[in-house]
C-alpha cells in the first residue's frame, strides 16, 4: 500500500475523475473522516469521499466502477454516494 503523503491533493484528484464521469450531475465531492482531520496516518489510512450526484440508482453506481477500482488501489475508499433530494 502506498505511503499518503498529502490526503487532500490525492482526494482533488479522485474529484476531478469523478467529475469527469459524471460531469453536470455531480453536485458536489466532500472528504470526510481521517482525511479532513488531524487523525490522519499516512501508512494505515484510506481516504474517504462523500459524492452528492443528482440522483442515486443502479446507473449511477455502475457509471464509476472501473474508476473506483482504479482509486481503491490508492487507497481512496469507495465513495459513500447521496442524491441531493436525500441531502
Amino acid at each position: 500500500m502506498p505511503v499518503i503523503e498529502n490526503p487532500l491533493r490525492i482526494a482533488e484528484e479522485a474529484a476531478a475523475d469523478y467529475q469527469e464521469c459524471y460531469g453536470t450531475e455531480l453536485v458536489s465531492a466532500i472528504v470526510y473522516g481521517s482525511a479532513a482531520g488531524g487523525d490522519f496516518d499516512p501508512k494505515h489510512s484510506d481516504i474517504n469521499l462523500l459524492l452528492v450526484v443528482v440522483e442515486v440508482n443502479l446507473a449511477t453506481l455502475e457509471r464509476s466502477s472501473k474508476l473506483q477500482e482504479k482509486w481503491l488501489k490508492k487507497r481512496v475508499s469507495r465513495p459513500l454516494f447521496m442524491d441531493k433530494h436525500y441531502i
